[in-house]
């Protein structure tokens, strides 16, 4: 299972950062991304009624926090098709440790306060104080999981910092590229205005 929330959250890093950054690539890449996202889900979240919990809620407080973004119809269906396995899984719901509150409360802190404290300090893809912020969480969340022994915390915590970890290697590596590229969103944002504005100023052959 550790394996698949990584893979889980690697996949969906990846698909975010193409379709976040128009980036051009092949189209059968985009649907095996969403492939193995599903693929990842699924396996993670069958016979687990309380990772089913925590994933969904943790996005809607990320979406709360930040309704753009979550704009393509693929991010939005997620939110919509995913609550299925509450069905699914609702047998399988277990009673939560002390630990394990604690621990869905930051969770769920961090989804909401993330976009929120984007917003607030006005850091951009490609940006120096982006990479901070998501290294940050790489380490708190893999310090998490050495001590999760430690903090007695249930193994659906576990999966779901994993998944972050995942997601969270693949945001550091995209900003760094981005930086050392010198490839900031507002850079590109500025360069894409100067060529709209190069085709209305200019005639066309």
């Amino acid at each position: 299972m550790e394996f698949f929330a990584l893979l889980g959250g690697v996949s969906a890093k990846i698909y975010d950062d193409i379709t976040d950054n128009n980036i051009s690539v092949n189209e059968t890449l985009l649907e095996s991304l969403k492939g193995l996202q599903w693929i990842s889900l699924t396996a993670l979240s069958l016979g687990d009624f309380n990772f089913v919990a925590i994933m969904y809620f943790f996005n809607i407080a990320n979406w709360i926090g930040g309704p753009n973004g979550f704009t393509t119809p693929y991010e939005l269906s997620l939110l919509i098709v995913y609550p299925m396995f509450f069905i699914c899984t609702f047998c399988t719901m277990a009673n939560l440790t002390k630990p394990d509150i604690i621990s869905i409360f930051f969770i769920l802190l961090a989804g909401i306060g993330e976009p929120i404290m984007h917003k607030l300090i006005g850091y951009t893809e490609g940006s120096p104080e982006k990479l901070l912020q998501r290294f940050t969480s790489v380490i708190i969340f893999g310090a998490w999981v050495i001590l999760k022994n430690e903090l007695k915390i249930s193994f659906f915590i576990t999966k779901f910092l994993l998944y972050g970890i995942g997601y969270g290697i693949i945001s550091c590596f995209f900003q760094y590229y981005l930086i050392q590229n010198g490839l900031s969103y507002e850079k590109q944002r500025k360069y894409g205005e100067l060529c709209n504005l190069s085709s209305q100023i200019l005639p066309s052959s």
